[in-house]
């Protein structure tokens, strides 16, 4: 199973979206950068929860990590742009019902797709065997 997504670690400090490529192996979540930067590996067992955002194509994932617990968004179609912290807000409400708007109609599009991915992971993190391991 493979999808091209963008990554956001959901850190205040840290707020960017990473373009790539998601995959799902026996162990592990892979997430592997368009950049090279080197792939992120998530153990399918230290993850906590993984769920479809609803009316929108992100999935959300908590799981637990050498520093403690993490929060990542996958984006399913390339996410509006992201405001740092810092950065003024001059018209945030237009700013936000603009990306409400964007955020639902890729989601209709990208549900299915979605909700396999979050099927799949809770199957291979409860030890169920993916379909094309062999």
């Amino acid at each position: 199973m493979e999808s091209r997504v963008w990554m956001v670690r959901l850190r205040r400090d840290l707020l960017r979206e990473v373009p790539g490529t998601l995959s799902l192996e026996a162990r592990h979540l892979v997430f592997t950068p368009d950049d090279g930067s080197g792939e992120r590996r998530i153990e399918l067992r230290a993850i906590r929860r993984v769920r479809r955002l609803l009316g929108s194509p992100v999935m959300v994932l908590r799981h637990e990590s050498e520093a403690g617990q993490e929060r990542v968004a996958f984006y399913f179609a390339q996410p509006p742009p992201l405001r740092r912290p810092d950065e003024p807000r001059w018209n945030a409400r237009r700013e936000r019902r603009a990306s409400v708007r964007y955020l639902s109609e890729a989601g209709a599009a990208k549900k299915p797709e979605i909700t396999e991915w979050v099927r799949a992971i809770r199957r291979a993190a409860a030890g169920e065997a993916l379909p094309d391991a062999g």
